[in-house]
């Protein structure tokens, strides 16, 4: 398994997710075309592919979700152009990896990574993506500063997230 494509379009070169060079770029169309690439090249070698970081807007951010919750105030019609790549590639990853954000906008009560709107309307019913959802790591501070670690299982697995539960465990090993 590999966490791979970045499916985020880079909307400044100061944003985290340029910064790091991880993303694509700013064009979208350059984004899904060379993550399409990815999934299908890790597919034929045999590998699954989890893309990341839905619902897409670490382009917009400076803030590291290892050290804070970042906020992105956008309506729900700006974040599309987020989530784009996600709803463009053909073919699909076999994993989405959710991070945290916050889109007071949107859900005013839960971090993307933890929220029923994100994971159950937007990805699952809206995107129809029926892959692997998996939650970015939960020790991060966007949400260690405001959750526990068993509330913050407790959420992710009410809103739609199938792995909260190894989050841990794998640690362990």
């Amino acid at each position: 398994v590999n966490l791979a494509p970045v499916l985020e379009i880079a909307y400044s070169p100061q944003s985290l997710i340029a910064r790091g060079g991880r993303s694509f770029g700013a064009d979208k169309e350059r984004v899904v075309s060379f993550g399409q690439a990815m999934i299908k090249g890790f597919s034929e070698a045999g590998i699954k592919t989890v893309a990341k970081h839905f619902p897409g807007s670490l382009g917009r951010t400076t803030v590291d979700p290892h050290q804070a919750l970042p906020v992105i105030d956008i309506s729900a019609e700006e974040l599309e152009k987020d989530w784009a790549p996600f709803a463009e590639v053909d073919p699909q990853p076999d994993g989405i990896l959710v991070t945290h954000l916050s889109y007071p906008q949107i859900d005013p009560e839960l971090p993307s990574s933890l929220s029923p709107i994100f994971i159950n309307a937007i990805l699952r019913q809206r995107l129809d993506f029926r892959g692997l959802v998996i939650l970015d790591d939960l020790d991060m501070k966007a949400i260690s500063k405001s959750y526990s670690q068993g509330e913050a299982v407790k959420l992710g697995l009410l809103a739609g997230d199938e792995r909260c539960l190894l989050s841990k465990i794998q640690k362990r090993d």
